[in-house]
Order: structure tokens, then sequence, then C-alpha cells
């Protein structure tokens, strides 16, 4: 699985890192990424379909989500970000099936 962050300048690896552990994330499954270019950045919210709306208040509000990717780097499927637990439950489940 794949979180990733449109925020670059604020969430760099080890802020990343730091949160994938408070999650009990195991990153053999569930990897935190960024882009590393600003350039990237609208690139990516495209390909995601992640929308950015800027609160007026120097914050945001996103629509928000986990993705799973084959290991071809194929986009499989989104899940609410607050709803972990289906995302690793489908995971498990598929990967367990012939």
């Amino acid at each position: 699985m794949l979180t990733l962050s449109f925020d670059p300048f604020n969430d760099t690896p080890a802020v990343l890192a730091k949160h994938a552990r408070s999650l009990g994330a195991d990153a053999s499954l569930w990897r935190s990424s960024t882009v590393v270019s600003p350039f990237d950045l609208e690139p990516m919210l495209k390909l995601f379909d992640i929308v950015i709306i800027p609160d007026g208040l120097g914050g945001y509000s996103h629509n928000a989500a986990l993705f799973r990717i084959d290991e071809r780097g194929k986009l499989i499927k989104a899940y609410d970000v607050d709803r972990a637990d289906l995302a690793f439950a489908d995971y498990l489940y598929n990967k367990a099936a012939p």
C-alpha cells in the first residue's frame, strides 16, 4: 500500500517515517512517499485525483485515501484514510487467494 503526501516541504522522509511508526505500519506492506521536486506535485495530484482546497488560514482541506498498488506500480484500489483496517483486510484476502 502507498500513502502519498502532497506536502513535500513539511512531510520529509523523517516525518513520514515517524507517522508510519505511529500507525504501526509494516514497512514491507505499507509505504509513504511524496514528490522530491515541487514541479512533480501537480502531476502526482492529477494522477491520484487528489483535491486540495486552501482554507484561507494557511492550511487546507483535502480528500484523503490509502492507495493499493500492484507490483508494477498500477493503482488497484483507493480506501478511506480512516479505514486502514479495510485496506489491510482486502490486501491479506487477495494475497491468500489463488
